[in-house]
């Protein structure tokens, strides 16, 4: 069992990886699909999340704000309190995510993703989160400010200030 989970973190990692690198990645969701007379049939669903968008990232980033911390980290029986609250928000991230273009998710997408399992509805919205690559974001913009101080500063060191002692142009 714990090997198991080491591989999965492995794999989790891997595509961290490949988000941060901006290729996209692929997720397999086994989708189970019943049949009425036989029991269910198990169908491989693939979906290829890419980099967010600028826009996705506004809809992302407004919905991640209105599920609670302790939502993420808290105790099992805490988040299976909560989840029902909050089960709906999860799924729009992931479908977000899946679609990826200038349009809200197809109601056909988000129907489809609320019959993921748990675990799985989990897997996309980790890796939504990670194709954001928020750090290289952030990073660039603190990047943009600090040059901004420091033509701000340049900028101030070459202007002279006026003395009160001096006269600009004596009136004689």
């Amino acid at each position: 069992m714990e090997q198991k989970e080491v591989l999965n973190e492995a794999e989790e990692l891997l595509k961290v990886a490949e988000a941060v690198t901006g290729r996209p990645v692929i997720v397999e969701i086994d989708f189970q699909i019943p049949i009425t007379h036989n029991g269910i049939r198990v169908r491989k669903l693939k979906f290829a999340i890419r980099p967010i968008t600028v826009g996705n990232l506004y809809r992302i980033s407004g919905m991640v704000k209105k599920i609670p911390d302790g939502l993420i980290e808290g105790t099992a029986v805490q988040i299976l309190a909560d989840i029902h609250e909050h089960i709906d928000k999860l799924v729009y991230i992931a479908a977000v995510g899946i679609q990826n273009d200038e349009n809200e998710p197809t109601p056909d997408l988000l129907d489809l993703v609320k019959k993921f399992d748990l675990e799985d509805i989990h897997s996309v919205v980790q890796i939504v989160l990670s194709q954001i690559n928020l750090k290289s974001f952030i990073s660039s913009i603190i990047l943009i400010k600090g040059a901004d101080i420091l033509q701000r500063r340049k900028a101030k060191e070459k202007m002279s200030p006026i003395r009160p002692a001096e006269t600009i142009a004596p009136g004689e």
